[in-house]
């Protein structure tokens, strides 16, 4: 290569390197989380309990504290006996959650507060059996409804890399059918405990 082109190409290379590093700086710091979660959410109405224990988990990017992400749950709910009609009637409702998380980070040495909210999609799914007469007769089903989860998380970092967690957070479903041709609104607390990574 000629003297000039490899002074022009270096030229170049050092203005797209200042120019990179100078937006990264304006944007401010940029983290990557990745965390996995276990915990408990109560029941939203009467019968078996469709959330209970569940797992998952969620990824997100923070930018100058603004945090965005995605996250997961699935909720292996509860088992309930009962009699309708002098008929035993048993039922077993699971949940899955996918949807986005955002909210604004506080940091405070290594502790972190972020308040969030969470907008997505459940899915109930249901198998049960009914006796009749000695025959038992299975059943199941599924529906979806839209959820919106206001919370806080509170995060304690390990070092530079890993952390662990807690997050706290009013879990509702703003419009469910109750099969009468009208809508309900469900409201639950749900908590988990966390354990994740940053970079």
């Amino acid at each position: 290569m000629k003297a000039p082109a490899l002074a022009f190409a270096s030229l170049a290379t050092a203005v797209a390197a200042l120019s990179y590093s100078s937006t990264a700086h304006a944007i401010g710091p940029v983290d990557i989380e990745i965390a996995a979660r276990g915990g408990y959410a109560t029941n939203p109405g009467s019968g078996a309990n469709p959330y209970g224990f569940g797992i998952g988990g969620r990824a997100g990017v923070s930018i100058i504290g603004i945090y965005a992400g995605v996250s997961g749950m699935y909720y292996f709910g509860s088992t309930q006996q009962a009699s309708v009609g002098g008929v035993p009637v048993s039922s077993s409702p699971t949940t899955a959650m996918e949807g986005f998380e955002a909210g604004y980070t506080f940091k405070l040495s290594i502790l972190k507060i972020r308040p969030q909210v969470g907008v997505g999609n459940a899915t109930f799914g249901g198998s049960g059996s009914v006796d009749v007469n000695g025959s038992s007769t299975s059943l199941s089903g599924s529906s979806s409804n839209l959820y919106v989860e206001p919370g806080a998380l509170v995060m304690v970092m390990l070092g530079s890399t890993f952390f662990v967690g807690a997050d706290v957070n009013a879990l509702i479903l703003p419009s469910v059918a109750d099969g009468t041709g009208t809508t309900t609104t469900y409201t639950s607390l749900s908590f988990h405990a966390q354990l994740g990574v940053q970079f």
